[in-house]
């Protein structure tokens, strides 16, 4: 395939960014009243000033003009809960006068059945929460939140700066059917799967390491949620994410027929900044034998059973999470496996 591409040189500034919500734990109440932007200063300029849209670019308003001509970083507040704005600069006199490019920001958690999601347990979701996350990945980045419901997914392409919130009571659910293992340089079925008669048995010099590392180390792309290449993902709340059944747990899935090739839960390649889990307790986690549960330890010295506030994972997989070359990992308060294997 061919694509082509046109670009368009201009004098007014183009690099307008709103700051990406950032943050190595997720906050149970974040602060969405509050945005922030960066660029290059434009030069020369007689002022700066930021402008503000609540009707997607119709009509705009100032809301910070105390901008110098040489700064290169603003900030918006006290915007209204759960709306879209726009904002732009607005630069007199100089070699970059004029309007500068369009950042968005949503100041809220998006439910993300506002977006074409159904979330009822019945419908295949998985195009409707890609388009979504496309959606908000052109916006800078936000928020999508999965309120109450069963969510149906083959594989979920995660992209830099969206965040993924699920409530207590929704449940993201694996379908057959998932994105199939890449593609390689070797066709050979029998190849690819560890049947060739060149390639006796797994992890035995001398060894076809591209097949037998059970097509996890080597295939991404056959996963619940796959990532690659990106920055700033979080997939945290107190709901639950279940394989249903529909991920592979043994080798050789390319043994298997298409549509049950998927073996990951969580496959990450070349990505930073990635966080999985409940609402962070700041406390010191244990586990009781007799009990076979984990316990908070409060302040007190007690035991506490209570993990409500855990992101429940169950029936992840071969690989539960696949992380290569990969940065930034941070995953807590998660309640793995015991009620639903």
């Amino acid at each position: 395939p061919v694509a082509t591409a046109t670009f368009e040189g201009v004098t007014t500034v183009s690099d307008f960014t709103r700051t990406p919500l950032q943050a190595f734990t997720y906050k149970k109440n974040w602060d969405l009243s509050f945005t922030s932007f960066y660029w290059t200063a434009p030069r020369n300029a007689e002022s700066v000033t930021l402008l503000l849209s609540e009707d997607k670019g119709r009509t705009w308003k100032p809301v910070r003009t105390g901008i110098l001509p040489d700064d290169d970083f603003a900030a918006a507040g006290r915007l209204n809960p759960n709306q879209l704005y726009a904002f732009k600069l607005l630069v007199k006199g100089g070699d970059n006068q004029g309007e500068s490019n369009i950042a968005w920001f949503y100041s809220g958690l998006q439910d993300i059945k506002t977006t074409g999601v159904k979330g009822d347990g019945i419908a295949d979701d998985t195009e409707a929460i890609n388009k979504a996350i496309i959606e908000m990945n052109k916006l800078g980045g936000g928020i999508l939140r999965f309120t109450a419901g069963t969510y149906n997914v083959r594989t979920v392409h995660l992209l830099s700066n969206v965040w993924l919130h699920l409530d207590a009571d929704a449940t993201i659910q694996g379908l057959p059917g998932g994105d199939a293992p890449e593609t390689t340089w070797f066709s050979d079925r029998a190849y690819r799967s560890g049947l060739s008669p060149t390639d006796p048995r797994p992890y035995a010099d001398p060894e076809n390491y591209l097949t037998k590392q059970d097509v996890g180390h080597t295939f991404f792309r056959n996963a619940m949620f796959f990532g690659e290449r990106i920055d700033n993902v979080k997939i945290v709340g107190m709901g639950r994410i279940t394989g249903n059944g529909n991920l592979v747990t043994s080798d050789k899935v390319m043994n298997n027929a298409p549509e049950k090739r998927c073996d990951k839960m969580f496959s990450l390649k070349l990505c930073t900044n990635i966080e999985i889990g409940g609402w962070a307790m700041g406390k010191d986690m244990w586990y009781d034998p007799q009990k076979d549960e984990p316990y908070y330890i409060d302040t007190d010295g007690q035991k506490n059973y209570d993990v409500s506030n855990m992101l429940h994972i169950d029936q992840g997989g071969h690989f539960v999470l696949l992380a290569t070359g990969t940065d930034g990992i941070h995953v807590h308060d998660t309640y793995f496996a015991k009620h639903n294997t």
